[in-house]
Formats: C-alpha cells, structure tokens, sequence
C-alpha cells in the first residue's frame, strides 16, 4: 500500500477500467481501512479455488484445479483479536480427474489460528508448530527424498504471513480516495524455483454493496515488463519519478508476469467477500533431451464466503 514516497500515484485518475489519464485530483469520499470487528461479528465459511494451466512449448498441457472450504471465527481478545480457520473441504483435480496430494492435503486441513493485534496487524499464526516431522511421521512413504529440502515449518508459516499482508495487512490503516491510485513492487516465488519481481498498480475503483453491507471495489494490475505497464500508464511512472525526483528503475527478469484483479472488501472491518485474481507467467526451462522450451501458467484465485452469520 502507498508509501509517503509512492503515494504521489494519488496524482493519477484513471477513466474506466485501466483507461489511464493523469488529470487534476477530483474530489471523492475519503474511505478509510481499519481492521474493526465487533464483538458479534458472523462467523462464515470461505471458499477457494485455484485454478493452474501449465503449457510446455504449446504441446504439453495439464490442468490442476485445488478447492477448499474452511470456517472462520473471528474473536476479540485483551490485546486485539484472533482468527480461527477450521477446514472443512479440501479436493484436487488434475485434468478432470481426482487426485490425492498427501503433503498439500495435510497442510491444508491443518486448523490456523491467527493472532492479531487491536489494529488488525497479523502478530503470529499457530497450528503449524512441528508440522515437518509430523508430516514425516504420518506420510513416511509418500514424501520424497529431497522432501527436507523442499518443505519447512518457516516457510509454510511466511506463505501464510504474506498472502494475509498482501490482501488485508497492506491496506490497514490507509486512507483514501475513491479514484486514488498508487504503485508498488512485489516479489512472487516461481513454479521451477526462485523468485520474480513485478510492477504493481492499484485502485480504489468504486463503492458497492455487498447484500447490505457499504463495500469498495479495488481493481489491480501487474506486470514485469516496466515498459509495457508505463505505456499502459500513459507515462504515469516517469511522471512519479519527476515528481519523487527520482529515477524509476526496475528489474525486468527473463520470465514475465501479467495480471489483473478485483476485490470486493468492507473497508470498516476488512472483511473481504469476493475476490478473483488472474495471472500469466511465462518463462524459458532447459528439459534434459529436449533443451530450451517455452513455458506458460496460467493461474486463477478466486476466493468467496458463504454462510454468513452461522
């Protein structure tokens, strides 16, 4: 979320959907994103489904759709609140056809718990403590050799920490503007290893109703190639850098990412009731006996609550 440097994006208004402009900053409804949940907040059920196409040089395709359900119950404590995740669904498909993943199955019917301070910052999850060696326990002949390498507590722990600080914790405590748009820089693991960084851009788009409850739309997009994502600012990132008097560098890597997105979220209390995010990564992996091809992903995250108030 907007930085003091970053916050010049506020300078932009977009026209429609990513039909950029920069003009005057018009005057709009200050909305203002705390994480507040009163003592009688609902609990709900969430959904999830993550839909991911692999091509290989267009001849190699496979399909992989994961979806799962939990029940969420969020309650007030002496220093702020916490969130339980209890799951109550969990399935894959690969192709059209079922398919047991045992490691991803165990992982994600773990009930979390998520400590939270009074302003909604996540402070700590639990239920994953020692989650490696019971995992070598109980699945002993279906992990693989290099499982050690591949899987640790830490790391389950700061996926969990950055998908909360990418979708609630990045927005708490900002205010503003319906219209308001701001950059940034993220950084996402790759499906072979490694990581990639991309150019990110917001916007506060409008406010709408979910059922009864005041909402915002959020709409975003990004992308590695900084050339593609400043033509499709129209110049707005050379212009933040005049502005900062600064120069915009980035780091375009030889895989490239393009997405977009939307999120429907009560900035009141940050509940968050729809959300779909789509992205394609595309990159070049050297195959033994078949040297360089072209790889692609295509992934969808889509995310919903259902039973609101049981």
């Amino acid at each position: 979320m907007p930085s003091n440097a970053n916050r010049l994006a506020a300078l932009v208004v977009l026209h429609g959907f990513f039909g950029w402009g920069i003009v005057a900053p018009a005057a709009g409804q200050e909305i203002q994103f705390r994480f507040h949940r009163p003592e009688d907040f609902p609990g709900y059920v969430s959904t999830y489904k993550n839909t991911k196409i692999i091509e290989l040089d267009k001849s190699v395709k496979r399909t992989t759709v994961v979806e799962g359900k939990s029940r969420i119950k969020v309650v007030k404590t002496p220093t702020g609140y916490k969130e339980t995740a209890v799951p109550i669904l969990f399935r894959t498909t690969q192709d059209g056809k079922p398919v047991d993943n045992p490691i991803q199955s165990f992982i994600q019917k773990t009930t979390l718990t998520a400590e939270l301070d009074s302003d909604g910052k996540l402070l700590e999850v639990r239920g994953l403590e020692g989650i490696v060696e019971r995992l070598k326990a109980e699945l002993p002949e279906d992990l693989p050799p290099n499982f050690a390498t591949l899987v640790s507590e830490e790391t389950i722990v700061n996926t969990v920490k950055q998908e909360w600080q990418g979708r609630v914790g990045e927005f708490l405590g900002v205010d503003a503007e319906i219209g308001e748009v701001w950059t940034g820089e993220k950084t996402i693991p790759l499906p072979v290893g490694g990581t990639l960084s991309f150019h990110t851009v917001t916007k506060l788009a409008e406010q709408v109703k979910f059922g009864e409850v005041d909402c915002v739309r959020i709409e975003f997009f990004y992308d590695t190639d900084a050339g593609a994502l400043n033509q499709l600012l129209g110049g707005v990132l050379d212009d933040l850098a005049t502005l900062a008097k600064s120069e915009a560098t980035h780091n375009v890597s030889a895989a490239k990412i393009t997405g977009k997105g939307r999120r429907i979220v009560d900035p009141t209390t940050m509940m968050i009731y729809s959300e779909i995010t789509e992205r394609t990564v595309t990159m070049k992996m050297n195959i033994p006996g078949q040297g360089e091809v072209d790889m692609t992903l295509f992934e969808t995250r889509e995310y919903g609550v259902e039973e609101l108030g049981r």
